[in-house]
């Protein structure tokens, strides 16, 4: 017999006036799998932690946690009764207790034993590293500290789901990167599953398994990390995303003509489909050098990024980007190599387009990737 999933939320659905936040999201997890729910602001992440920790009702749909159904538009369990541990952007910590006495707090509110209670806050404390600071009040602790109290309190009581709400949006990049690595052993090591908001990207890819994005309430892509930004289900998805530049135009058996240029760009589209769409252009379907089918570009600004060089470029009017070793000279003339298969493209309908390098010239006009 296998184990309930830690968590499966069914045709979801919540409206606010005549707003609608969530409009039927489906989505599940395993043991030990952490989940990033990301998008822009109001797209209905929040609302859906909200839902899950049962800080809202939904109006259709459900929500089980460990197998128990503890949402529906009839059912709505307490968020104590949930078997949930919760960590807030602001930690949201008690500075008139002890290190220990906020970690204790739900416990104390379940009426655990005080023996219980000493052992089980000894334990998560230690988990986190602050055992030796127990007894220090929150203020005189680090940002990174601070949070590190608010995940033992979420921990403490042995959670079946644990919910995070932009956990590391208030500490500086190097604390969000050691913190985002601590989270994640801490969860695997735990067999938890976690559930976590955000609005930046790279938060996500640092601490998620799976990315739900969402937009206007919908589940617009559900994926790991690296599908996500390479395979983006939108454009809007990858403007959001940075994943390269964005180019409108129109798709023919001559190539891609960027809009209002008069040039066409060695991208051909797999099939028959010849028409306008939009040409995702990530940086590493980029590269400098020369080729048959190379672009001539201008460098128009150089950005130094530390273990690389950012180009901007202007091919035709069309800026594009792509990283590099060398530095180059603003203003320089360039040739540029594009590979189509590292783009991604959709047609007019949204659809997504199949894209290749090479186009026969024969009488059969067959595609061939080149």
């Amino acid at each position: 017999m296998s184990l309930a999933a830690p968590l499966a939320v069914r045709g979801l659905q919540k409206s606010f006036a005549e707003l609608t936040a969530l409009a039927d999201i489906n989505l599940s997890l395993e043991s030990g799998e952490i989940l990033a729910l990301l998008g822009a602001s109001g797209c209905g992440k929040t609302t859906l932690l909200r839902c899950i920790a049962g800080l809202l009702q939904p109006d259709a749909g459900s929500i089980e946690i460990a197998g128990v159904q503890v949402a529906s538009s009839t059912v709505h369990l307490p968020s104590e009764k949930r078997g949930i541990g919760m960590v807030f952007q602001d930690y949201a910590l008690w500075p008139h207790m002890t290190v220990a006495e906020n970690v204790a707090f739900p416990l104390q509110m379940r009426k655990v034993s005080k023996r219980q209670q000493l052992e089980q806050v000894n334990w998560a404390l230690d988990l986190v590293g602050l055992l030796p600071f127990a007894e220090r009040r929150p203020e005189t602790l680090s940002g990174g500290q601070q949070q590190r109290v608010a995940l033992a309190r979420a921990i403490v009581g042995k959670p079946k789901l644990l919910l995070m709400d932009e956990p590391l949006s208030n500490l500086d990049k190097g604390l969000r990167e050691s913190l985002a690595m601590d989270i994640r052993r801490l969860v695997k090591d735990l067999g938890l599953a976690a559930v976590f908001v955000t609005h930046d990207q790279h938060e996500a890819y640092a601490l998620a398994d799976r990315i739900a994005l969402l937009q206007s309430g919908h589940l617009s892509q559900l994926s790991s990390a690296a599908k996500l930004y390479q395979r983006p289900a939108n454009a809007e998805i990858a403007r959001f995303l940075d994943a390269g530049s964005l180019i409108a135009g129109q798709f023919s058996d001559k190539g891609f003509q960027p809009a209002n240029e008069q040039t066409f760009w060695p991208v051909y589209v797999q099939g028959n489909y010849q028409g306008i769409g939009t040409l995702l252009v990530p940086r590493s379907a980029l590269r400098l050098g020369a080729s048959p089918t190379a672009l001539p570009a201008q460098v128009a600004q150089v950005v130094f990024q530390g273990e690389h060089y950012s180009l901007h470029l202007l091919v035709d009017h069309q800026s594009l980007v792509l990283n590099c070793q060398q530095a180059q000279v603003v203003n320089a003339q360039v040739s540029v190599h594009l590979d189509a298969e590292r783009c991604r493209a959709w047609g007019a309908e949204q659809q997504v387009l199949h894209l290749q390098n090479k186009v026969k010239t024969s009488s059969s006009a067959d595609l061939v990737i080149g």
